[in-house]
Parts: C-alpha cells; sequence; structure tokens
C-alpha cells in the first residue's frame, strides 16, 4: 500500500525541496531553491527499472535530487509505502520418551501472522503450523557402536518463521534462494552412524526435501575416519540431485585426506572439490552461477601443540565455470603457505606466516599469467638487559580491494551530530567544503552516512608496527638515581594501500607514489624525566609526525602534521608544582578536488601553568598561554592570549569540575574560512569568554549520574549548551 510522500514545508537549505509542475491535471516534482514558490519534501521508492517516473539526477552534500523522466519511463516513484501495524503469535508443543538405548520424540509449533491488523482481508491464511517426528536407537558390540535416528519434518507454506531453523549453508546445500520459500516444505531424514574404538568411524546421511511448488531434491552424505597407530584417513563426500519446475541441478562435493605421523612430525596429502551444475529445463541450457573447482594440496608439519616449528603446505587448484553451455577451466592456480614459529623462548618470540598465490587463466590452449597475490606477516618480540629494552615489531605484506565510497552529511537534532556546516561563499547550498568537525556542542548538528555508491580498486597493501622502550638504569645496570629518572620511548605505525596495477608486491612502507590511494602513519618518539623523592624537576619531550591519505568522495585528500613538544614541570612540595608547556607544530592539507582545503600552517604556543591542592579533595589551577598561527601559503595570522582557571572537588560520592577561560583572538586575514576557522578553533576574532561545569555523580554501585554545562560569549550573544545523563550499568 503506497501513497503520495509530498509534503508541504518551509524552505530550507538543510532538505532537498521539490516544486509541482502541473501538466493538464496532472503534475510532477522538480528540483527547486526558490523560497517564493510552494515547496515539497519529497520521498522516492524504488520500484525498478521501466516501472517508475523518476530517475536519479545528482547526489549533494545533504541528499540526492531526482528528475522527472516520464511516465514509467524511470526507476523511482514519489510515493512512500505505507507500514500497517503486524502481529505475530507463536505457539509450540515438545515431547520426548527415553528408553534404555534411544528415544522418541515429537514437536508441533503453531503460528500466527497478520500482516495488517487494519484489514480482515485474507485473515484466513494467517495461521500456520510445522510439525517435526523424530528418534533414535543405539546398539553396541565388543568395540563397535552404531546409532540410527530418523525425522520428519513438515512445515506449512502459511507457517511464520520468527528465527532460522536450520544450519546456515541450509540453502546452499540444497540449492535453494532461501532457507524457505513459503512452500509448503517435507523433509525426511536418516542416520546410520558406525563408531569403532572411539577413534575410527563411518556415518552416513540420507535427506529428502520436498516443496509443493515442485521442488524435490535427494542429499547423500558420507563422512569417515580411519585411524590407526600412525596413519589417519578422513573424508566427506556428498552428492545433491534436485528438480523443480523450472531446472534441475547436480551438485557433488567431496574432501579426502591422508595423514601420516612419523618422528620427523605430521605429513597430510588430499584432495577437494565442488561441481555445481544448474540446468533449465525449458531450453536444456546451464544458468551461468554453475562452477566447479579441484584442489590437490601437500603438506607437513614439525613441532607440537605449544609451538609450530614449521608448517609448509602445497597446492595445485583448477576453476570452473560456464563458457557458451559448458564448463570450462577459466583459471589454474598454484600456491604455498608456510608458518613458523622461528625463536620462542623467555625473552625472544620471532613468528612468521607467508602465503603465495600464482593465478594463470585459461583462454582456449593459451595461458595468460595473472597477476600474483602475496598475504604474509613477521613478528619479532624481543627482550634484552633484564627489560632495559623491549622491542615490538610487526610486519605484514597483502593483497585485496580498497573501498571508495560516496557520502553525504545529514542533519540532526541540536548536539547529536559531529560535523557543523558554514555557508562560506554565501551561495545558501551545502558544499562538502563547508563541512568541518564542530568544536561545540550546539554547532554540531549533522552526521556523515555513506551512499550505495561504492567502488573497489584492486590493491598492494603492507603494514608496519614498531616499538622500542629503553630504561638507561636497567640497560646500564646503574643504580645512579639520577640515571633512573630517564625513559625513552620510540613507535611506528604506518598502514598504506596502492593501486596493484602490474605490481606484486610494495614492501617499502614509505613509498610515495602516484597510485597510493590509503595512507595512515603515525611517528611518535619520547624521552620522559620523572621526579623523585629529592628533586621535584620533571620533563618531557616528545616528537609526533602523522601523515594521513584519505578517499573523499572517490577524490583523495591528504595531511600532514609535525609536532615539537617540550614541557618542563617542577614540584616545590607535594600541594604546589608549576608546568611549562611548550609546542611547535606545522600542518599541511591538500586535497584533489577542494582547493580551499589546500593550506600550511605554523603554530606555536607557550603556557604556563599553576597546580595548588587545598586538601586531598580539593584542587585549583591557573594557566596563561600564548599562541601564534601562521599562514605560510596565505595571509591569515592569529595571535591568541587565553587566561584559564579550574577548579576541581572529589569526594568519595561526587567529583565537580568547573572552568573558565578569557580568550583574546587578534586575527588577521579572512576569519570567515576553512582555515581561518581552524586556526581560530570555531571562536571570534576579539575577546571570547568560555566555561564548562561538570557534575558527576555515582547514586548506586551500578547507577551514574552525569551533568554538564557549558558555556561561551564572543561578544555578540552568549550560549548555554546542558546535557544530564543517567548511566546505568549491569
Amino acid at each position: 500500500m503506497y501513497s503520495d510522500s509530498a509534503e508541504i514545508t518551509e524552505y530550507d537549505v538543510n532538505k532537498i525541496l521539490y516544486k509541482r509542475v502541473f501538466i493538464g491535471n496532472d503534475f510532477y516534482y522538480e528540483h527547486s531553491n526558490d523560497d517564493s514558490e510552494t515547496l515539497y519534501q519529497v520521498a522516492f521508492t524504488h520500484f525498478g527499472e521501466g516501472k517508475g517516473d523518476y530517475n536519479l539526477a545528482q547526489t549533494l552534500s545533504n541528499g540526492r535530487v531526482f528528475v522527472f523522466v516520464g511516465a514509467n519511463a524511470g526507476a523511482y516513484k514519489a510515493v512512500r509505502k505505507l507500514p500497517a501495524p503486524q502481529s505475530t503469535q507463536i505457539l509450540a508443543y515438545h515431547a520426548q520418551y527415553h528408553w534404555n538405548k534411544g528415544k522418541i520424540g515429537t514437536d508441533i509449533v503453531y503460528s500466527a501472522y497478520d500482516a495488517n491488523l487494519f484489514s480482515s482481508k485474507d485473515a484466513e491464511q494467517n495461521s500456520g503450523y510445522a510439525t517435526r517426528v523424530f528418534g533414535n536407537h543405539q546398539w553396541e558390540k565388543h568395540l563397535w557402536k552404531a546409532t540410527t535416528a530418523f525425522e520428519y519434518q513438515r512445515i506449512s507454506s502459511r507457517f511464520r518463521i520468527l528465527d532460522r531453523i536450520n544450519s546456515v549453508e541450509f540453502a546452499r546445500d540444497f540449492n535453494l534462494a532461501q532457507e524457505f520459500n513459503q512452500n509448503t516444505q517435507n523433509r525426511l531424514i536418516f542416520h546410520f552412524m558406525n563408531t569403532w574404538n572411539t577413534q575410527s568411524f563411518a556415518n552416513y546421511q540420507l535427506n529428502f526435501l520436498h516443496e509443493e511448488g515442485g521442488y524435490k531434491g535427494l542429499k547423500n552424505d558420507i563422512d569417515f575416519r580411519w585411524k590407526k597407530e600412525k596413519s589417519e584417513t578422513t573424508g566427506k563426500i556428498s552428492f545433491l540431485n534436485t528438480q523443480s519446475e523450472i531446472e534441475k541441478t547436480e551438485f557433488l562435493r567431496a574432501h579426502i585426506t591422508q595423514h601420516f605421523h612419523t618422528r620427523w612430525g605430521h605429513s597430510s596429502v588430499g584432495a577437494s572439490m565442488e561441481k555445481n551444475m544448474r540446468k533449465y529445463i525449458h531450453n536444456n541450457t546451464f544458468d551461468s552461477s554453475s562452477f566447479g573447482w579441484k584442489e590437490l594440496f601437500i603438506q607437513h608439519k614439525i613441532g607440537d601443540s605449544v609451538r609450530t616449528k614449521l608448517l609448509a603446505k602445497a597446492y595445485f587448484r583448477d576453476n570452473d565455470s560456464i563458457r557458451e553451455n559448458r564448463l570450462i577451466n577459466l583459471h589454474k592456480i598454484i600456491g604455498t603457505q608456510i608458518e613458523s614459529h622461528l625463536i620462542r623462548n623467555k625473552n625472544t618470540t620471532l613468528n612468521a606466516l607467508l602465503h603465495y598465490r600464482k593465478f594463470f587463466a585459461q583462454h582456449g590452449t593459451q595461458v595468460v599469467p595473472q597477476q600474483d597475490y602475496l598475504i604474509g606477516n613477521l613478528v619479532y618480540h624481543q627482550q634484552l638487559w633484564k627489560g632495559g629494552m623491549r622491542l615490538q615489531a610487526f610486519y605484514e605484506l597483502g593483497n585485496g580491494q580498497e573501498a571508495q565510497r560516496e557520502f553525504q552529511y545529514l542533519k540532526v537534532a541540536d548536539g547529536k551530530g559531529i560535523y557543523k556546516w558554514t555557508d562560506y561563499n554565501g551561495d545558501g547550498i551545502q558544499q562538502l567544503d563547508e563541512f568541518e568537525i564542530a568544536e561545540y556542542a550546539d554547532l554540531a548538528q549533522y552526521i556523515r552516512i555513506y551512499t550505495n555508491a561504492i567502488r573497489y580498486l584492486p590493491s598492494n597493501k603492507n603494514k608496519t608496527q614498531f616499538s622500542l622502550f629503553l630504561n638507561p638504569a636497567t640497560l646500564f645496570n646503574s643504580e645512579n638515581k639520577f640515571l633512573k629518572r630517564f625513559q625513552l620511548n620510540l613507535s611506528l605505525n604506518s598502514q598504506n594501500a596502492y593501486l596493484k596495477n602490474n605490481r606484486f608486491w610494495v614492501l617499502n612502507p614509505f613509498e610515495k607514489n602516484k597510485d597510493q590511494i590509503l595512507k595512515n602513519q603515525t611517528l611518535l618518539a619520547a624521552l620522559q624525566f620523572h621526579t623523585n623523592e629529592i628533586s621535584g624537576w620533571n620533563g618531557v619531550y616528545r616528537f609526533t609526525e602523522n601523515n594521513h591519505i584519505l578517499n573523499a568522495n572517490f577524490s583523495q585528500e591528504a595531511r600532514a602534521s609535525k609536532t615539537h613538544l617540550l614541557t618542563i614541570g617542577y614540584w616545590f612540595h607535594k600541594d604546589f608544582r608549576i608546568d611549562w608547556e611548550n609546542t611547535a607544530t606545522q600542518i599541511t592539507n591538500a586535497s584533489e578536488v577542494l582547493s580551499n582545503r589546500n593550506f600550511l600552517l605554523h603554530n606555536i604556543e607557550t603556557q604556563p601553568k599553576l597546580t595548588y591542592k587545598f586538601s586531598s579533595a580539593f584542587q585549583s589551577e591557573l594557566s596563561g598561554s600564548w599562541k601564534y598561527r601562521n599562514r605560510k601559503d596565505g595571509e591569515e595570522r592569529l595571535r591568541t592570549l587565553d587566561i584559564t582557571g579550574t577548579l576541581q572537588w572529589e569526594s568519595k560520592k561526587a567529583s565537580l569540575r568547573a572552568s573558565f577561560s578569557w580568550i583574546k583572538n587578534d586575527f588577521t586575514g579572512n576569519s570567515f574560512s576553512l582555515v581561518g576557522n581552524q586556526m581560530l578553533d570555531g571562536l571570534k576574532t576579539g575577546v571570547n569568554k568560555v566555561w564548562t561545569v561538570f557534575f558527576q555523580h555515582p547514586i548506586n554501585s551500578f547507577i551514574m549520574l552525569n551533568m554538564n554545562y557549558e558555556g561561551r560569549n564572543s561578544g555578540e550573544k552568549t550560549i548555554h549548551i546542558g546535557s544530564m545523563q543517567l548511566k546505568a550499568s549491569f
């Protein structure tokens, strides 16, 4: 049931709006930004090509625009589906009877599903049922145990399934479109299971499935294991034969492995295959989804449950598909896998994993080599000099597909979003380059959502993680108290993706080229100098470098930053200390298509801070900072003076923190721009006042009350923001 989706609304720049255009007595909707017109907010529903009146014309930051193309000439209609209240009731009965070596039981389930409580039409079709009868019996003789089991199921076409009633692979196992197709279903299952010496077994299962729409399927399954002292054979074989009014299918699956246990390790050889042929009855042609594959492998493992010294595997595989109404070989694959715990002891571990595949495409009698694929990693942990040096390293190579996705921004309730919109060019149209992460909650009115437009790009990937920790006193086995106060940390995280093209791999995690489509790289180096019981001096030097390349609406944006941080502190006594923080940062941003996102900033900041504890529950802070921000590729300059005071009170039952900042911004250049806004941190030129109050109170052991109040004034008006949260943890 559908109805016209148009609703009259006032002009709003955040909405995609339409006007009515009349043709005689009929009309259609046309996109409009004219606030003098009668405007409508319209929802469009997809019906399929040739079944609608509209097509998608373009995607803007705040939604999609549709255009009228003629009656039944498009894929969308300006209507929405009317949801009706529904009702579902399930009543189930279960019974079992057990005897010494067996049981028998039944399940009876009744369902009542009403798709529309407002209508009594077809009410007699609301009821459905499902039944099951099952049983088994066991026999034993010496070392042999056998179990026979049967099961019969019947599900009526009107039965309402609330959850899955079969295994996840049920539809694939029987070549069905889905688990239950609303056709009355009858299923008969017979098991015959045999076990010898509790180590070897052979099982057979027969499945017969019938749907009243004409489908019949017969499935035979055999699985076995034969174990001797130094060898073991395992296997699974399955064959399905189905027929319906439309098609008949044959689905064969098999997997057999022979294991050998020797003093040199464990060896295995095996073979696997699948062949699924689906043929249409009316024209005797195969469905394009028919396929087949065969694989042979050999494997050897040296090690035990604690350590795998070496695991090596080689395999050969053929992939077959339908071409010209016959199954032909499309690909030949040669692959190898190697895994090893090379070193494993108290202080050192080194693990390696490698998986290589080579593809050959078959075209007639000519074999064309395809691109090779490699996946692998190396993991290394090292501890030296009684823990004075700790090293961790991880390196990974891979291939895959990188998703390029299109997104847009959607307006939500005030304070519930993440992004803000500023109409920098004054045209009243939301552009993608006018959205930024909001600095304050009242500005956070938008969220980013991804559309269905997506493109996958074959890629080579590499990933590197490295961390080094040094404790000089432990490293040199020194008791010098001054040396004990030092610590050094170094870390690197790098993740990259490159267009694959004809390259096999990209080994260098720092490689830069035009094919790079993703980059997340962070380098951190920190030297720490701690206080002790004799001297209150402390200090930290930290260098951070970040490099990022992101995909944004099928284009790239690169952002890089370098930061030097130096903090010097002194404890006069346990209740009074002073800290002096100094920062120098360089930020570079470059976009492929959005020129106003290209900039280079140099920032300098110095901030002294005094902290005094009046008691164990009450402390205060007073800080002042001076900032200088300079755009090297433009005229924007900023000098900021910031004075902030903070009071903090904590007790066993509650905590309260309040702060007030007086900020004076002396800005030169265009403050009403993306770069200007970023330099000003969302504030205005001139004097700004910002204050916050946060209160937290645990009502009991599992309920927490949080209250937050924020305010600011930039000379024009005062903005107040408040929130309260009651959080229960179970």
